[in-house]
């Protein structure tokens, strides 16, 4: 059987989800589960849906980005709770009947005839966020995050399910909510992958049907309530499957031809790669290369499955393929760029040497906050970490770090990776641009 994950971009559209089941019809006798993502641009939007909500009963809860203002005051600050005004409401539905129109368009594109089935289900679905943005919003953000956001896989699916059977593509539609156990940790929820593995085997059955239809990115925890696993975590959910299943491959299927040595779009002299290992692939993700989730590749990588990376809108190429295989040239250089990035040194109030106590107290509050770190370096008296910025994290871990160290930072940075670098590669990406912290090593600068 095979593992097939479809982005956002592949279903953004009526004609889009029909040359989705164009390359569906070329399976029809493979054992199949295709896992989708919510369409187009519909996560960003339920996010601002969602955002726009939780602001009007708690506010200033996302306009606080001021980090300087949070190291002064020493403490988070408290919002206020509020009675949503008349205009904020207005907004919010204007914000709702956008998202639920750009669905029914494409519906109404792609049925000739409505669908009173699919109707049903995608009212329902509506009209459950509609009755969360009506009531006064719980304190708990996160979990309200992940219950509002999910819906755009649920939408999408349904949409895609019903479509299939509509040409003739027999399929099951599953709720992965019901198959995916996590944690409660809101928004990057960690997957029980043990349980998960056993739900999935028990749901799936090919002698029923040859093709399952589920969403990515969800969860849900061990009270029922739904999680995320991070934003693009598609990749990562089609894995689990690859994984539960002993899939003989994955594809991710996507508008690129498969995995470059960099941004096409910024570097027009950007090589398609017909092979990577899991190593490089690894490696790769890791210091922000976008067109593989990080976690998608360790539960592929133990059972030795390959990932394909292939076009939608040329399904007929290759792509590329990551395997359990040396393959890959390493004489062409990777370019990884990760954009909006935060520097932050931190020193010890009374001048004293970073320490191992120093470090760890440190890292035990980026583990707090769940913040990753994309780069470190270590002084006599300072450290510095390069990290995403994001103020959900940041602003409480500036708070609580500041009591402790003295706090600098830099914004609105750019960190550059070049693996298999050459001394002519880094002159040239270093051309026009101010050098803050390098790091270097046998492979990566």
């Amino acid at each position: 059987m095979k593992v097939f994950k479809f982005g956002g971009a592949s279903v953004k559209s009526a004609e889009a989800v029909r040359n989705l089941a164009v390359i569906l019809e070329n399976y029809t006798e493979t054992d199949l589960v295709v896992v989708v993502s919510a369409m187009g641009k519909t996560t960003s939007a339920l996010e601002a849906l969602v955002q726009m909500y939780y602001e009007n009963w708690f506010e200033g809860a996302f306009t606080k980005t001021n980090y300087s203002s949070v190291i002064a005051e020493k403490e988070a600050e408290n919002t206020k709770f509020l009675a949503a005004s008349a205009e904020k409401l207005s907004s919010l539905q204007t914000k709702f009947d956008e998202i639920k129109n750009y669905h029914y368009d494409i519906v109404n594109q792609l049925f000739v005839e409505e669908n009173e089935l699919l109707n049903n289900e995608l009212s329902r679905q509506f009209d459950e966020i509609k009755l969360v943005i009506e009531k006064p919003a719980e304190k708990n953000f996160n979990k309200l995050y992940d219950a509002i956001i999910s819906k755009g896989e649920l939408i999408s699916t349904l949409i895609v399910s019903r479509y299939l059977e509509f040409s003739g593509i027999s399929n099951q539609w599953l709720d992965v909510r019901k198959l995916i156990v996590t944690d409660s940790y809101y928004r990057e929820a960690n997957v029980n992958l043990p349980k998960t593995a056993e739900n999935i085997a028990a749901a799936i059955q090919f002698n029923k049907t040859k093709l399952y239809v589920t969403q990515g990115f969800l969860g849900a925890d061990t009270q029922g309530n739904t999680t995320t696993l991070g934003r693009e975590g598609s990749d990562y959910t089609a894995a689990i499957f690859a994984y539960s299943l002993n899939a003989e491959s994955l594809t991710v299927w996507k508008d690129v031809a498969g995995v470059y040595n960099a941004d096409p779009k910024r570097f027009p002299d950007a090589v398609l790669l017909k092979c990577l290992s899991y190593g490089e692939a690894v490696d790769q993700t890791y210091f922000g290369a976008t067109v593989i989730h990080p976690k998608t590749l360790k539960p592929i990588q133990n059972k030795k499955i390959p990932l394909f990376v292939r076009s939608f809108v040329d399904p007929e190429a290759p792509g590329t393929k990551i395997a359990d295989s040396d393959q890959y040239d390493k004489k062409v250089p990777v370019y990884i760029s990760k954009s909006n990035q935060m520097l932050i040194s931190l020193s010890p109030t009374d001048f004293s040497f970073v320490s191992e106590e120093n470090l760890s107290l440190i890292f035990a509050m980026l583990s707090k906050y769940r913040i990753s770190v994309n780069l470190m370096q270590a002084a006599a008296v300072n450290f510095t970490v390069c990290v995403d910025n994001n103020p959900n994290k940041l602003v409480g871990f500036l708070n609580e770090v500041s009591k402790k160290y003295s706090v600098k930072y830099n914004e609105n940075l750019e960190l550059l990776t070049v693996r298999h670098y050459t001394s002519e590669v880094i002159d040239r990406v270093l051309t026009n641009r101010e050098l803050l912290v390098e790091q270097r090593n046998r492979e990566t600068v």
